[in-house]
């Protein structure tokens, strides 16, 4: 089994991205963000496409995150929420096969699946059996009728000598007199020059672990070794949790500068960690067994640790940093410097950021009676370590019971009058569908009426977690290219201030119920970016970037800097 599935014409089609013990929907991502999820991740829970939570087997739709063909077949790790379609990421197996750590609620080496334990019994994150087909999908032998070579197909983009379309995102660019010649990358090459940068004056040393699937090497499985050249290709382990054979930890000293070189890769990550080393394990497959950020079972649960997301092909580098699952003390800043002479960046949090999060969490939790504040766990001498997100947190118990329902209520009463009819902008095919609340219903259409979709009322942990009620996906193509919209109206509280969606950044936030830590997170960001809900990029067409992602076709130097963006905008002046 391939682990791939098909949508109604035949392309591939996938709703996650590479996480523990494999692949799990990491709604980064969600993540990124996944394809998004991880994908883009979710980037949910411990999935996200990584991604939030964004992550990639190589594969996936054939429509990018506002449902536009691909030219190819590669997976987006642009994004991170779930993409259109199930497919199972290379699920060879259920939940509870090769679980290094069976029913503790994590995806902790699952066999490279997207399954997770509710606790009761195995559910598939995605309604789907891993081994089962698409309901959308035709013979799973077709071709993909949009592809190329899967090794070299533009992630996000059509033609890739254009400027690749991100959905209308504005990264912060600057000209290029950054880059030393001695450390670039030929623009196109099947290789690229990354720079860890450590000014995190609390680190001391750093450890670095790349990670993801060589395109060029069969989409393998692996971790770039500890001389930050050469790729390790994981084997083949006959038992579940098997040590890493290998060194692979890149260790950058504080005020170092590192340059390490990465092949192409798809649905990667680079971890780090401070004071110690990160453990990871093989599972059957292979899949590797990532660090977990809720599984305290999980070697590394006490280990200060965290991570940016990334793919690499033959057409583009793409890199987001990721809040969909947490944050941890560790803040990370990026930049991406192109043979064109430009320079993007994306900020982070400020070497203190970390410590206003929690202020602001805690106060939060007071001033509204909420426990936002049990998002934060404590390391073993009871200091903050990691913030979790609503939804990976609600993955472990985390529970803010009927939160949002006020406002839900309020909403649909708002849109049950005629004149506060809204208009979503699909930024598709369907083009923009508007209505309002009929019956118990939120009832769209497109202005020729070819394109309709409905939504009935969700629940609070609908909003927080944006793939269950209303907001599953895989209901067809016109309704999943609304969920993200209308998702990311609910976690930004902004249905009844305007009617035209997606709105203004200007009008996030502002009512009292809110998703409060995705409000928190970009205003502790210096630049106000990053992933904080597994839909965090939707924006209006021409919109300024929420999600923190730097994209180029003629990357020459990928920087990762330790310490936040700030300071390495203060090193870079």
């Amino acid at each position: 089994m391939n682990g791939m599935s098909y949508d109604a014409q035949g392309h591939f089609s996938h709703h996650e991205n590479q996480g523990n013990g494999g692949y799990d929907d990491y709604e980064d991502h969600h993540d990124g963000d996944g394809y998004d999820d991880y994908y883009y991740g979710h980037d949910q829970g411990e999935e996200n496409d990584y991604y939030h939570h964004d992550g990639g087997d190589g594969y996936d739709s054939s429509y990018d995150h506002n449902y536009q063909p691909y030219q190819g077949n590669e997976q987006d790790f642009g994004s991170q929420h779930p993409e259109q379609g199930y497919g199972d990421y290379q699920g060879q197996e259920p939940f509870d096969q090769n679980d290094m750590y069976p029913n503790d609620g994590s995806y902790a080496g699952d066999g490279a699946d997207e399954e997770y334990w509710d606790g009761q019994h195995q559910q598939d994150h995605y309604q789907q059996d891993p081994n089962a087909q698409d309901p959308n999908a035709q013979d799973p032998n077709a071709q993909d009728p949009n592809a190329q070579d899967p090794n070299a197909q533009n992630l996000n983009a059509q033609d890739p000598n254009q400027q690749p379309d991100h959905h209308g995102l504005d990264q912060h660019t600057d000209h290029n007199d950054h880059a030393n010649p001695d450390e670039i990358s030929q623009p196109g090459g099947p290789t690229l020059n990354v720079k860890l940068e450590n000014t995190f004056q609390q680190a001391g040393t750093i450890y670095a672990y790349v990670t993801g699937q060589a395109i060029d090497h069969n989409n393998s499985l692996f971790i770039l070794s500890a001389d930050g050249k050469t790729p390790y290709f994981v084997p083949a382990s006959s038992a579940a949790g098997a040590k890493l054979q290998q060194d692979v930890a890149i260790t950058v000293q504080q005020g170092e500068s590192k340059i390490i070189t990465i092949p192409h890769v798809a649905g990667g990550r680079i971890y780090f960690s401070m004071q110690h080393e990160l453990d990871f394990a093989i599972n059957p497959g292979p899949a590797l067994v990532e660090p977990a950020a809720n599984a305290q079972r999980d070697p590394n649960y006490m280990i200060d640790w965290g991570f940016v997301e990334y793919t690499f092909n033959s057409d583009q580098l793409y890199a987001n940093i990721s809040y969909v699952d947490f944050v941890g003390r560790i803040p990370l800043g990026l930049a991406l410097d192109t043979a064109s002479g430009q320079r993007q960046t994306v900020s982070g949090m400020a070497a203190d950021g970390f410590e206003h999060v929690c202020q602001e969490i805690n106060e939060q939790a007071q001033k509204d009676g909420q426990p936002w504040d049990h998002l934060i766990i404590n390391d073993e001498h009871g200091q903050p370590l990691r913030i979790l997100s609503p939804n990976l947190a609600s993955k472990s118990g985390f529970d803010l019971g009927q939160y949002y329902d006020h406002y839900i209520e309020q909403a649909w009463q708002h849109l049950s009058d005629p004149n506060n009819k809204i208009t979503i902008d699909t930024q598709a095919a369907a083009g923009k569908m508007s209505g309002y609340v009929q019956g118990d219903q939120l009832e769209l259409e497109s202005e020729d009426g070819a394109h309709k979709a409905s939504f009935t009322k969700p629940e609070t942990k609908d909003v927080l977690m944006c793939d269950s009620g209303p907001f599953q996906t895989g209901q067809g193509t016109d309704k999943d290219a609304l969920i993200p919209r209308l998702a990311a109206a609910f976690n930004r509280s902004t249905l009844m201030l305007t009617q035209e969606f997606p709105e203004a950044e200007d009008l996030h936030y502002k009512d009292d119920i809110t998703n409060h830590y995705s409000r928190i997170m970009h205003e502790v960001n210096t630049d106000g970016k990053g992933y904080a809900f597994p839909y965090d990029d939707v924006q209006p067409t021409g919109g300024a970037d929420q999600s923190g992602e730097v994209h180029a076709a003629d990357a020459m130097l990928f920087t990762v800097i330790i310490g936040g963006g700030d300071a390495g905008e203060q090193q870079h002046e």
